[in-house]
């Protein structure tokens, strides 16, 4: 996971360029819900009967699709951009527009000494349609993990406008569009292909648990995800052999590498740091590359 520091400017822009009178309808539909204290998805009509509305923040998904360099904006998996990625991908509400489940769950073998802010029934219905909470994530992280849970450190809040006025919760999720919430690079970082916290909890208790937190509530360290992460770090780590060569194209593949449209782009960053500060460490991890790729081809 990394900061996309442009992204907020981006996306206004761009969606009063390209979806012309979301905007508007947005304003609409969220002074609705101000009205009835709660978000909703039916209306009663005039004849007494139940009227369907139909939501529409996915017009804007394509949008935050091309802010994220068409990155899952939690794992950094890369999916297929334009209409035809379309499908692929979810338009994520970072702060649930639905009522707010306890997280870790009942079934989760997870355990933590620190408070997460539990359930609520009321939801975050002001900012069903606010920009600034939607991201665009791989249908891994938003269905099963990240669902309708948003675990806090603080006292939930709700029924206010903006999400910057939602800081007081103390979210233990980082948001990374914009740059009004840390660094995810300075919560999470990472051993060859594992994701770790980055601080311990004598060092900084909130990024420690913040840092956890994001590991274990969007399993960054499950199987597939470590595979694909080992895969492309092999990859890297021929092109750091051509480098060290002097061959042209490698040096110049190597500046590309620490740009933050590439796939596991923080992964990515931490390994060719270790190959410069601790080039014996860096080598001692490839056979553990090469036997997670292993494993996960043989099934």
């Amino acid at each position: 996971m990394i900061r996309y520091p442009n992204a907020l400017d981006e996306i206004e822009t761009a969606v009063s360029a390209e979806a012309k009178g979301w905007l508007k309808k947005a304003q609409t539909r969220t002074s609705l819900f101000a009205k009835l204290g709660r978000y909703t998805n039916e209306i009663e009509a005039t004849t007494g009967k139940k009227k369907k509305l139909s939501d529409f923040w996915g017009d804007v998904k394509p949008l935050d699709m091309r802010r994220q360099y068409n990155k899952c904006v939690y794992c950094e998996t890369r999916l297929e951009g334009g209409a035809a990625g379309n499908i692929q991908w979810d338009l994520e509400h970072f702060r649930p527009k639905s009522a707010v489940s306890r997280w870790p769950t009942a079934k989760s073998t997870l355990l933590y000494d620190f408070d997460m802010g539990g359930s609520a029934a009321t939801d975050y219905y002001l900012l069903a349609y606010h920009l600034h909470n939607y991201a665009a994530a791989c249908k891994t992280c938003n269905s099963p993990y990240k669902s309708d849970h948003f675990p806090i450190g603080g006292e939930r809040i709700f029924g206010l406008a903006h999400p910057d006025d939602y800081v007081g919760e103390k979210a233990l999720l980082v948001y990374p569009l914009g740059n009004g919430d840390d660094d995810p690079e300075d919560l999470i970082t990472f051993t060859g292909e594992r994701a770790e916290p980055k601080y311990t909890k004598e060092q900084d208790l909130h990024k420690w648990r913040r840092g956890r937190v994001m590991n274990d509530f969007f399993d960054l360290n499950r199987d597939g995800l470590q595979a694909q992460r080992a895969a492309w770090l092999l990859a890297v780590w021929s092109n750091r052999l051509l480098a060290d060569k002097g061959e042209p194209f490698a040096l110049k593949s190597l500046e590309r590498l620490r740009s933050p449209r590439i796939p596991y782009s923080n992964c990515t960053k931490c390994f060719l740091d270790m190959c410069s500060a601790n080039r014996p460490n860096a080598e001692r991890l490839i056979p553990i590359l090469e036997e997670i790729v292993r494993i996960s081809e043989d099934g």
